[in-house]
């Protein structure tokens, strides 16, 4: 350990916030270690201190760095504090409140029954914290206030548990959904339920889930497209692994399903973040080969990799999944000198240009001057001219930014003219360091003259 990591140790230990400013503003690694290996945000938090935490995550610590020995989060630490001001900051700052430590399957939760921290275990609750997840010892955090005859906690627990239980039995629409009672669905939506409540976090397959996410999986046709009439969003993910209900449906095979979701603006190309697959690869997962082709025909991507560095087509061939292979094949195959298909690759294109902040004249070569109409939410652009300001203008202001397609369609109207369709997830960070992000929809109005793309006119909305 160097000088200057030893003495930013020393100032956390101590709790002397100007000298641990001092050695991170001079460039001190935020993720030192002390001998144990445990890190100077979970030192911070298992001595509540609030305002040091605070300083070391906005140096950018990682709330979920485990240390090497048992396996605990800062939020372990926290938990064994007792200030729940500081589960709060590392909550906002993404640390997982169930995270059970590979040694001994504790969560935070656990912990702070286990350590008699009545404030921590009812904030905890508070958040969502699950009362059902069990130690690699059996044992569930009600066990430990029981066992060392913790009655506040005990009654703390068991009050969350009753009011979990009351939040549950309140979701008429959801047990309607869960039951495949359509008329259940409609007489849930006409007396009021909400079409996108989410399901409480509880331990079960349901949690975190809208009723789209269940009708979707369990593959009920008609509750799909009731839900979807009644404004149910199909860009919603489950709260377990943050699929969408394209994901579930092309999982489990229901191709209908599938295509109610793609006609009401499904993201179609996300992916997974626990194993970068998308609906596609889902569909091809278990040999879907109806579910496959109507994800095709909606314009899924084909080229997209899993965190295994598998494609669809990879996936089908390796499993032997010959109807799927065949489904992919073709379509490559008709698309090769499809403009509408090309068309899709520039529209990709167009939007990588914007992630790395082109040349303008990449754009401009694009755009129809006169006669040009982009509206955007706070503008409408009519000129080249126009589209220059504004692009400086965003270069001034946007320091990163992403654009996630999705719902991509492509329809020909015409001899060289075409309507695209399309959905885009819009995430950026301001010169000042501000996260943004924002969901549109857009319409293009597209010809294409000697071989090139030319948009004329683009709608934006705010979703």
């Amino acid at each position: 350990m160097s000088m200057k990591e030893t003495a930013l140790l020393e100032a956390v230990v101590a709790g002397d916030l100007a000298n641990a400013k001092r050695w991170l503003e001079a460039g001190t690694p935020v993720e030192s270690k002390d001998a144990r290996g445990c890190s100077l945000l979970m030192i911070a938090a298992g001595l509540g201190q609030v305002q040091m935490v605070e300083m070391l995550l906005a140096a950018g610590a990682d709330p979920n760095v485990l240390d090497p020995i048992m396996g605990a989060s800062a939020l372990h630490k926290a938990a064994q504090g007792g200030v729940p001001e500081v589960a709060r900051l590392l909550l906002e700052h993404g640390a997982f409140i169930d995270m059970q430590s590979p040694t001994l399957g504790h969560t935070p939760l656990h912990d702070a029954v286990w350590h008699k921290k009545l404030e921590m275990v009812k904030f905890l609750l508070s958040q969502g914290a699950k009362t059902t997840l069990k130690t690699h010892g059996g044992r569930d955090p009600l066990y430990f206030a029981r066992r060392d005859k913790l009655s506040e906690i005990e009654v703390a627990i068991l009050t969350e548990d009753e009011h979990r239980a009351t939040l549950v039995k309140a979701q008429t629409l959801m047990a309607a959904v869960v039951a495949n009672d359509l008329d259940g669905v409609k007489h849930a939506l006409a007396t009021g339920a909400d079409v996108n409540e989410v399901s409480p976090m509880l331990g079960g397959p349901n949690d975190g889930h809208t009723p789209l996410l269940v009708a979707a999986r369990g593959g009920y046709t008609s509750i799909v497209q009731e839900l979807l009439k009644a404004g149910a969003d199909p860009r919603r993910v489950d709260g377990l692994i943050k699929a969408t209900p394209g994901h579930k449906a092309g999982y489990m095979g229901h191709p209908e399903v599938a295509r109610l979701l793609a006609e009401h603006g499904l993201e179609i190309d996300a992916q997974g973040p626990y194993n970068g697959y998308t609906a596609l690869h889902d569909a091809v997962w278990h040999g879907n080969a109806e579910t496959v082709r109507v994800f095709l025909e909606a314009g899924a991507r084909t080229d997209l990799r899993g965190h295994d560095g598998r494609t669809p087509l990879d996936m089908a061939l390796q499993d032997d999944y010959s109807d799927c292979a065949a489904l992919l094949n073709a379509h490559a195959a008709d698309g090769a000198h499809d403009p509408a298909n090309e068309l899709r690759g520039f529209v990709y294109q167009w939007f990588a240009w914007y992630d790395r902040h082109a040349e303008e004249g990449l754009f401009l070569r694009h755009l129809e001057d006169k006669g040009l109409e982009m509206c955007f939410p706070e503008r409408t652009l009519r000129s080249h001219a126009d589209f220059q300001d504004w692009y400086r203008g965003i270069g001034k202001t946007i320091r990163a930014n992403t654009h996630d397609v999705s719902g991509l369609r492509v329809t020909p109207v015409g001899k060289d003219a075409f309507h695209v369709d399309l959905f885009v997830w819009w995430r950026a960070v301001t010169r000042e360091g501000t996260p943004l992000s924002e969901r549109f929809r857009q319409n293009w109005e597209v010809t294409r003259r000697n071989g090139q793309f030319i948009i004329q006119r683009v709608a934006v909305e705010t979703q």
